[in-house]
């Protein structure tokens, strides 16, 4: 059975299998809300970078009604609506405007007839005025006929595998305006289904005709008046004054904010311009800024109700600046697309099947080629983003290969669980076969003498059997060590617990268990004396001390192992929950009695001579109690096997002794602990912070505590800690830990 289960996960065929499964997953459920939510999230960071590079037009001017219009406006004729005629003074400060496009829709006429019809007359008089009007799903009360807003629609503009949106009722300007008028616009937007608006409604549809939006009418009047032409094709294209733009199947052009907003006037220092120019002065404004340009008018203020939309990058725009944006995408060709389609379906097939050819026997190369490929797909989004203004789709393609290398990697864990039991199998067998040639030992024993020699060899053959099967334990031993700690490049310190503590206790467990059984049978044999040849007797001891001896090795180095593993995970486990008020000189006597009874605990000669100099003005600081006294441990161990292990085997009347002490400083806390042990040579005092640096020999440190202490200090605490030491004098640690 187990030879079936690794046939089957390393198979190609079932790690196709996977891969397709996967791509299938992914496919299907690319549309859902949870995947489109996270694409329109790097939508919109991506569109910021690309927003950064992009300068408004200098064509494209606002006029704003803002707050200030509104108060100076206020106080002269009234509150708001204002009196067409001050929207007359606009159009005709404006008159050198290639196109003036007005945001505000003037559905209803005002109480002064004359006010209404000298906004007409001068509408009429500048001859390229786009005015704003409004569909809707609702009655808006508007009684306008379609023949009279036909001459708006847009000629030739079929919506060839395009569907627009359509509304049945519209809002429309007053009949003298909409008779005077160049062109009408809509004001409609489609906002995604998080309510961001990304894409901007280029034409909607009414009554069976196609009107454009407020942008698109403006650009016309721009371009080329109105025989520009405007037609939407197949595959989602709008022609439009010789460009081809892509647009969404329902009409809409996804378009990109510059950076910073378009030349904005508020609409007061317009009227005042106009104003001194009546009167002989000269204009806040010259007439000549607005020669060529295209002038759109709309709310600016807080004080109005106007379309307040967030767009793609996470800003909120009026109205009017968004009807900015897609003027000026229109005029400079800019416009973000995506890609979509078999592209799309492409780079979703390659990143699910990226996990069929690293080797598993091998995973850093896995790692390595993961990482290249996510780079190298980082730098084709760029590149495609910033030169060619092309969104590539990257969550589903991205958690396609997390699924897949997921799914793979839960098979391949599978198959090294089933190893790990064959490898018990084959253990409980050896004590088998062990236990078998002791019966035939006793049997053997209780025959005639001259059947001892053939006895004898048999038992070699049984012997030589059960060494070869240890070596083969050691040599699995040793695989399974290197299989665990190559899986650890890939898991880091979270796979750690799985990967290597779990085996590392099953050998720990079993070679002890080896040693207890060892010592039974060897106590066996000494009941059995009488029984068994000398000679072979001997051999038999010699064997199961060899055994025991080995059994002992792993055991130990299991335990130094195990060792390493939790000082690792001390390494890498994170930081205390928050800062608390904490007496350091009690948080340090506390660490200084711990470190001293835990050496006595381990031996009871160890003895020390221990001089405490606090300063009784240190008092409360806001630190992490359990990562600080794991510091202070840290060094007082080291400490005490300076002056006592290293030193103290000297003798020569030696006396070791550690000199702990804390002072309070004006900006900082001062903690010293000082040995008198060997010291540290000047060669390796640099190195000591280095993880797994360590001068102890073998078995006795992992090279972690020093490294552990010093981020502790530095990272957590923002504090410093130093060492200063004479080789065969002493070592002295100075922590300094500020006080705010």
């Amino acid at each position: 059975m187990l030879n079936t289960n690794e046939s089957l996960v390393s198979s190609m065929s079932f790690r196709i299998a996977v891969c397709g499964v996967t791509f299938l997953l992914m496919f299907c459920g690319h549309s859902m809300s949870f995947f489109a939510n996270l694409e329109n999230r790097m939508y919109d960071l991506r569109i910021r970078l690309v927003a950064g590079s992009v300068d408004p037009s200098p064509e494209i001017v606002i006029v704003g009604i803002d707050d200030q219009s509104l108060q100076w406006v206020e106080s002269a004729v009234g509150r708001w609506p204002w009196p067409r005629s001050l929207f007359a003074g606009i159009i005709d400060y404006c008159g050198t405007a290639d196109a003036v496009a007005t945001d505000i829709i003037f559905s209803e006429a005002d109480s002064d007839t004359i006010s209404d019809a000298l906004y007409a007359d001068q509408v009429r008089k500048h001859g390229s005025v786009v005015s704003a009007i409004f569909f809707g799903d609702h009655d808006t009360g508007s009684t306008v006929e379609i023949q009279t807003l036909e001459r708006f629609a847009l000629p030739g503009a079929a919506d060839n595998g395009t569907i627009l949106p359509e509304y049945p009722f519209s809002l429309t300007p007053f009949d003298a305006l909409l008779d005077a008028t160049a062109a009408v616009g809509h004001v409609n937007h489609t906002l995604d289904a998080d309510s961001v608006l990304r894409s901007y409604s280029l034409a909607s549809r009414h009554q069976g005709r196609a009107f454009p939006s407020l942008a698109l009418a403006a650009a016309v009047q721009h371009v080329n008046g109105s025989g520009a032409e405007v037609a939407f094709r197949h595959g989602g294209v709008l022609a439009f004054g010789g460009r081809a733009f892509d647009v969404t199947p329902t009409g809409q052009l996804r378009i990109i904010p510059p950076e910073h907003d378009h030349r904005t006037y508020s609409a007061m220092t317009v009227l005042q311009s106009y104003h001194d120019e009546l009167n002989g002065k000269t204009p806040r404004i010259a007439r000549n800024a607005f020669d060529g340009k295209i002038v759109l008018i709309g709310s600016l203020a807080t004080g109005l109700e106007k379309d307040m939309e967030v767009v793609a990058g996470g800003s909120g725009m009026e109205g009017v600046r968004i009807t900015a944006i897609a003027l000026d995408n229109l005029l400079s060709g800019r416009h973000m697309r995506v890609l979509s389609g078999i592209p799309t379906l492409i780079l979703l097939a390659i990143f699910c099947c990226i996990a069929l050819f690293p080797s598993r026997e091998r995973p850093a190369v896995m790692i390595v080629a993961v990482i290249l490929c996510i780079a190298i797909f980082a730098v084709v989004v760029l590149y495609m983003l910033v030169v060619h203004h092309v969104m590539v789709p990257v969550v589903s393609p991205l958690l396609g290969l997390v699924l897949s290398s997921s799914v793979l990697g839960a098979a391949y864990w599978y198959q090294e669980l089933m190893q790990r039991r064959k490898l018990e199998f084959n253990l409980h067998d050896a004590y088998d076969e062990l236990k078998e040639a002791h019966e035939k030992l006793e049997d053997y024993s209780r025959t005639l003498e001259d059947k001892v020699d053939h006895r004898t060899r048999e038992l070699k053959v049984k012997n030589e059997k059960l060494e070869d099967a240890l070596q083969q334990l050691k040599a699995a031993q040793e695989q399974l060590i290197i299989q665990e700690k190559m899986a650890s490049l890939g898991q880091v310190t979270a796979g750690i617990a799985h990967e290597i503590k779990n085996p590392l206790n099953f050998v720990n467990n079993f070679s002890k268990l080896s040693i207890e059984i060892s010592a039974e049978l060897a106590m066996e044999l000494d009941t059995q004396l009488d029984r068994i040849d000398p000679e072979t007797l001997s051999y038999v001891k010699e064997l199961l001390s060899d055994i025991q001896s080995n059994s002992e090795k792993i055991h130990h180095h299991g335990v130094r192992a195990d060792r390493i593993v939790r000082s690792m995970l001390l390494q890498y486990r994170g930081q205390s929950e928050g800062k608390v008020a904490t007496d350091i000189n009690a948080l340090l006597e506390e660490n200084v009695n711990l470190a001293y009874h835990g050496k006595k605990a381990e031996d009871e000669s160890f003895n020390l001579e221990i001089v405490k100099s606090f300063d009784s003005s240190v008092g409360e600081i806001e630190v992490l109690p359990q990562d600080l006294g794991r510091v202070f441990l840290n060094i007082l161990n080291n400490a005490c096997y300076a002056a006592s292990e290293q030193k103290g085997k000297l003798g020569n009347g030696f006396a070791p002794s550690i000199h702990v002490s804390t002072l309070r400083n004006q900006n900082c806390i001062e903690i010293k602990i000082r040995d008198n042990g060997a010291g540290i040579p000047a060669t390796i005092r640099d190195k000591i912070f280095d993880p797994f640096f360590t001068t102890k020999p073998t078995g006795k440190g992992t090279g972690l505590g020093l490294s552990i202490c010093f981020d502790i200090i530095t990272q957590r605490h923002r504090g410093e800690i130093m060492v200063n030491s004479e080789p065969g004098c002493f070592t002295e640690f100075i922590i300094k830990l500020p006080v705010d």
